[in-house]
């Protein structure tokens, strides 16, 4: 008689399937998951199963459209179920909150600052929207309740707002008339040409043309000189001048040089201190600084014309263009390399200077310059780059060589490159000496040979 021995384990849940779909498979973005109708399959490590209708939980995002999955948890078990989510529709919209602004003035344009809408979608959900939406046409034109129409996606609603009647608040001639220098005691005021700014509370203008009815004041042509004529529209007033004059121009002179009589080649010319004056024909004169035309070239060096022109009359004088100078220079990019060892040359790949000149001009060189340094010692070190005499500079670091030989006695290399300081002039001797006993005389005197100056120059 024989026993046998075996382990009996429990009964349990390996896995679960959906047996039987719910009855919805398609649902709107933003809606909730109904799981009505759907049944699952538990199937068990003896190979039984079982179907059920409830006792689930579900896991989904609904809020974007498309193929969406559905995760059905049963126990320790999880399955999927994968549904369509479709884009929710807009079905209606409507103002929940009016603009800031519900009074107009005929002519001005609808602001829908402020303005709220409510969207109510086919999803039962609502939106709050602050923009996105369209101003349909509206006539403000006229005053009244006036009615403007909001779409968005589609949809409309309107709003009634307010307009008010327009009202002048001012007048200025924009244009004053064609004619503006009359005669003495033979010319009346003529006031074809010009126009007349109306200015109205909606912030919009009109332009009219200038009327003998406007004209009220300040004309009288049997007195010469500046007068200011007074002219005035819907209980407002505005002015223009006209000069009657009883003299006309024989010629102009220069009576005041400039101030500034020596220009940088390239420089602007400057009226400060100037006077013209106008030489009539009845013997009276009138002295000028503004109101003149001023035509110069100080591209070129030497003696220069500056030729003043008034009403058609010319008068020249003569200015001196000297060359401009460079007075600074940087170097606003540096060279590629930065790095070097002892003794290298130095390379100007990259290097970019910045020319600045006396006449507030620049200009940006790669090429044309020179350069001085000493590599023969390591540490940070300066390069100085020179142009057109001018002079600046930057630092690079060198490297000790690998091939820098050990100073005997001492504690440093000889990528220092510093002699013995003992206040003598001797002191070289000495030290080629112990140079010389330690072996290393072709080293050192190589390494003073380098000590130089490079000069670049593309």
């Amino acid at each position: 008689k024989t026993t046998l021995t075996v382990n009996v384990v429990s009964k349990s849940l390996v896995s679960v399937s959906i047996s039987k779909n719910p009855n919805k498979m398609e649902y709107v973005e933003g809606t909730s998951f109904d799981d009505s109708g759907m049944e699952l399959k538990l199937h068990y490590n003896n190979g039984d199963e079982d179907i059920v209708a409830e006792g689930w939980k579900f896991d989904y995002d609904f809020s974007k459209a498309g193929q969406c999955d559905v995760v059905i948890s049963y126990k320790e078990c999880k399955t999927t179920l994968t549904v369509n989510v479709v884009s929710k529709s807009l079905v209606s919209v409507s103002i929940s909150k009016n603009p800031n602004k519900m009074q107009y003035i005929e002519g001005t344009s609808f602001d829908d600052s402020g303005m709220e809408l409510k969207l109510r979608y086919d999803n039962g959900t609502t939106e709050k929207v602050t923009a996105g939406w369209t101003v349909g046409d509206y006539d403000f034109g006229t005053p009244g309740q006036k009615e403007v129409t909001i779409t968005y996606g589609g949809k409309t609603a309107t709003l009634t707002v307010t307009v008010t009647e327009k009202s002048l608040t001012g007048i200025k001639v924009t244009t004053p008339p064609n004619k503006q220098v009359y005669l003495e005691a033979s010319e009346e005021l003529d006031i074809r040409g010009g126009k007349l700014m109306l200015y109205y509370d909606n912030g919009t203008t009109e332009e009219i043309e200038l009327s003998d009815e406007m004209i009220t004041d300040g004309f009288d042509n049997t007195k010469p000189g500046k007068q200011t004529v007074i002219v005035t529209y819907g209980g407002f007033t505005e002015t223009f001048e006209v000069t009657v004059q009883a003299k006309d121009i024989d010629r102009i002179e220069i009576t005041r040089n400039p101030d500034k009589s020596d220009y940088v080649e390239g420089t602007k010319f400057d009226p400060q201190g100037m006077e013209i004056t106008v030489y009539y024909n009845n013997g009276k004169t009138e002295v000028l600084t503004e109101g003149l035309e001023i035509a110069y070239t100080f591209d070129k060096v030497g003696m220069s014309d500056v030729m003043v022109s008034y009403q058609g009359y010319t008068a020249v004088f003569t200015v001196n263009v000297v060359a401009k100078t460079l007075p600074r220079i940087e170097v606003t990019k540096m060279p590629n390399n930065m790095v070097y060892e002892e003794n290298a040359e130095f390379n100007g790949a990259g290097m970019e200077i910045t020319l600045y000149y006396d006449n507030g001009t620049t200009q940006t060189v790669t090429k044309g310059w020179t350069v001085a340094y000493d590599f023969s010692v390591s540490g940070q070190r300066e390069v100085k780059v020179n142009y057109g005499g001018v002079e600046t500079s930057f630092t690079v670091t060198v490297k000790a060589s690998s091939q820098s030989p050990v100073i005997p006695g001492g504690d440093k290399d000889v990528e220092d490159n510093k002699s013995p300081q003992t206040g003598d002039d001797s002191c070289w001797c000495i030290w080629l000496l112990l140079m010389m006993s330690s072996g290393s005389m072709l080293t050192l005197l190589a390494r003073l040979a380098s000590r130089k100056k490079h000069h670049l120059s593309d």
